[in-house]
């Protein structure tokens, strides 16, 4: 079971996804740029290993998507998204 926790802003998606058990970080990251020509995607796996390349995202809701697809890729991760995550919790500024 795992927690997803994200953080959208304007122009950046950051996201951290916990172990529920004991809230050990499986995997961050971030969309950062979103929109420019340099969006860029960076991730970390638990595991310390690291992925970041350039993407093109055009909006915020674009890069939530880009996002759970990396986490539901068996190649990246042996999570199964809908299915192992209980809780999503979004950070808000108002």
């Amino acid at each position: 079971m795992h927690v997803l926790v994200i953080n959208a802003g304007s122009s950046s998606v950051k996201f951290t996804l916990f172990s529920k058990s004991d809230l050990l970080v499986v995997a961050d990251g971030l969309v950062e740029r979103i929109g420019l020509k340099e969006t860029r995607l960076s991730y970390r796996k638990g595991d310390g290993s690291q992925i970041s390349q350039k993407v093109q995202v055009t909006d915020t809701r674009q890069a939530v998507g880009l996002i759970a697809e990396l986490l539901m890729d068996n190649d990246q991760n042996k999570i199964q998204f809908q299915t192992k995550i209980t809780g999503i919790g979004h950070r808000v500024v108002h």
